[in-house]
């Protein structure tokens, strides 16, 4: 999380990324470990990196206390329910969720090249 982060998602929010994260996380293994099982040709395995990506988006979402889809719209859910953000946090906000956005699909990539990779 940066130190100038500006969370738009509470705890329990943040706590409904963590559990889409760890659930595409192990979806991923799941799914990567069942198409090297039956040997299915590499770019068959590039199926694994959709639950994957959730999975990262989750865990990135829940890191940087930033819901990209809230921040898309300008709004935050802290605990009480939505709200719209303050004019001047509006950018600081949809800033941090492109940086989600562009992590998730760093470590995506990355996810898909390691399937492409194995044996």
């Amino acid at each position: 999380m940066s130190e100038t982060c500006l969370p738009n998602i509470g705890p329990r929010q943040r706590r409904r990324r963590l559990v889409v994260g760890v659930l595409g996380a192990l979806a991923a293994v799941a799914a990567l470990t069942a198409l090297l099982a039956t040997e299915t040709p590499r770019l068959a395995r590039l199926l694994a990196v959709l639950p994957f990506w959730a999975g990262a988006l989750g865990f990135l979402q829940y890191h940087e206390r930033t819901c990209v889809a809230l921040a898309a719209r300008g709004l935050r859910d802290l605990g009480a329910g939505l709200e719209r953000l303050r004019r001047e946090e509006v950018s600081s906000v949809r800033n941090q969720a492109r940086r989600v956005h562009r992590r998730a699909l760093w470590a995506t990539l990355a996810y898909a090249l390691v399937a492409l990779a194995l044996p």
